[in-house]
């Protein structure tokens, strides 16, 4: 083989292992909140697991799976939780309670 076409697959995989590697640092500085909450590994990195299983009509009978194994609280994506207790919800979505809400994406003067 030649040097050039060496050159050319090195051009073609160079920003493919860029790209892999930005979105890794960028996961590894912006989920800390959620980088505790158990589920699927690659629930850390995207949400293509989950399109998939609604694709195949999978994801409500995976998502009670997923609660069964890790509890009330699982994680179904980057940055997508689900939750199935009661209690829970109520934690968090109350206006009196100590859970710390984050707006940054509601925002619109940010």
């Amino acid at each position: 083989m030649s040097l050039l076409h060496y050159f050319v697959q090195f051009i073609i995989v160079l920003p493919i292992i860029l790209f892999i590697l930005d979105y890794v640092r960028k996961y590894n500085t912006t989920n800390l909140a959620l980088k505790d909450i158990p589920g699927p590994f690659l629930a850390r990195f995207t949400d293509l697991w989950r399109f998939v299983t609604h694709l195949r009509g999978q994801g409500t009978a995976i998502q009670r799976k997923l609660h069964k194994k890790h509890g009330s609280v699982v994680r179904l994506g980057p940055n997508y939780i689900s939750l199935s207790d009661p209690v829970v919800i109520n934690q968090i979505y109350s206006t009196k309670g100590d859970f710390i809400k984050v707006f940054k994406h509601y925002c619109l003067y940010s």
